[in-house]
């Protein structure tokens, strides 16, 4: 494929960002034509490698395409006293594995589940007021899976079983209350209690385990809504350090490197968070969603979590980081939902494609808003 890759468009062609739209499809080639800014011009990206590039980019193993929810919870204690209250938005990928019956997975219940759920990529939020710093991974604590169920299926997430809860399980820094004294980094876990027929909670961590409270209560999920809650924006950027770290030397990125970036901007923090993703010229990703509490956005200083993948389909455990990136539109105002463009400048951004020590001091760009 090309030196240059139109992300605008393929999302476009596979739902990565709803609503997106190609300009017109010929031969098998996917055109968009970006007004032009600056340097930007029209990019064009054939259209089986980029769409094969950004199923394995959000994990298309199905019809299934990457989309982000708003969550919330909301429970009082069955052991321990207390209330837990959180809210956020998550991310899913791809299919996970169908269970069936009898299940071929340990922690899921038919019927409760009786279609595949979707795996969960990623996670932002607050939980008892305190920043989630990201997800734990599957299997890591007391059988989570983090997957998320959508309907037909009668509950959203894994239903106990086999004494073990599944479900949701995520990282929250440095957690006090609800009989943590002091604090600490804790993991919260949510799924469907069967005995109580009511999602519940669990508060603990890999020390002391679980749990330091439990709760039972309600589990929601809503949909991000294009053009209300988020816009995207999709453009080119340019590395100008000069020299990069010798880090980022050993990865091929240098001054002058280019990348297409799809930028998501959260109008609506309580829903989606904002959102940032790097193609490089060989097709490697990285993509970048703002953890900073509470605007969830990265314009100005943001902590951040990352998923990268490599031209050959790899997906290392990913490396978080911060980042402080001037976001503003063309004509030096602050981004809306009626922004039509935007520039980036001055961007720092640590473990650039989740190479530590690939600390990017110098980052410029531009990009345009993907039409409704």
């Amino acid at each position: 494929m090309g030196k240059y890759v139109l992300a605008a468009t393929v999302a476009a062609a596979i739902g990565y960002w709803p609503h997106a739209k190609a300009a017109t499809v010929t031969n098998g080639v996917y055109r968009y034509l970006i007004t032009p800014i600056g340097w930007l011009q029209r990019l064009i990206v054939t259209g089986t490698a980029a769409l094969s590039l950004f199923a394995s980019v959000i994990g298309l193993a199905a019809p299934a395409n990457a989309q982000t929810f708003s969550w919330s919870y909301s429970g009082t204690g069955f052991y321990g006293t207390g209330t837990d209250t959180g809210s956020g938005t998550l991310t899913i990928g791809g299919l996970s594995p169908t269970c069936g019956s009898p299940p071929s997975c340990s922690y899921l219940n038919p019927p409760y589940t009786t279609t595949p759920g979707s795996t969960i990529t990623s996670i932002t939020g607050t939980w008892n007021g305190f920043t989630i710093t990201g997800l734990v991974n599957p299997g890591s604590f007391d059988a989570n899976n983090n997957v998320l169920y959508l309907p037909p299926n009668g509950v959203l997430l894994d239903a106990s079983a086999n004494g073990q809860p599944g479900g949701l399980a995520f990282f929250v820094h440095n957690y006090t209350g609800n009989n943590v004294p002091t604090p600490t980094d804790v993991v919260v876990q949510i799924y469907f209690n069967t005995n109580l027929m009511q999602y519940a909670a669990n508060t603990g961590n890999t020390s002391f385990g679980c749990c330091s409270l439990s709760t039972a209560g309600t589990f929601t999920v809503a949909p991000g809504v294009y053009g209300t809650d988020y816009l995207a924006f999709s453009g080119e950027g340019v590395v100008l350090d000069n020299p990069t770290t010798a880090a980022c030397q050993s990865i091929g990125i240098n001054f002058n490197s280019n990348f297409s970036v799809i930028y998501r901007f959260a109008a609506n923090p309580a829903a989606i968070a904002d959102a940032l993703m790097f193609v490089s010229g060989n097709s490697s990703t990285f993509r970048i969603v703002s953890t900073q509490s509470p605007g969830f956005s990265l314009n100005g200083a943001s902590t951040f979590n990352s998923n990268t993948q490599n031209r050959f389909g790899d997906i290392p455990t990913p490396l978080n980081g911060t980042s402080n990136i001037t976001i503003m539109a063309g004509n030096n105002t602050a981004v809306s939902l009626g922004t039509g463009n935007i520039k980036f400048v001055n961007g720092q951004i640590t473990n650039f494609f989740n190479k530590s020590g690939c600390d990017i001091t110098n980052f410029h760009g531009a990009a345009v808003a993907i039409p409704q």
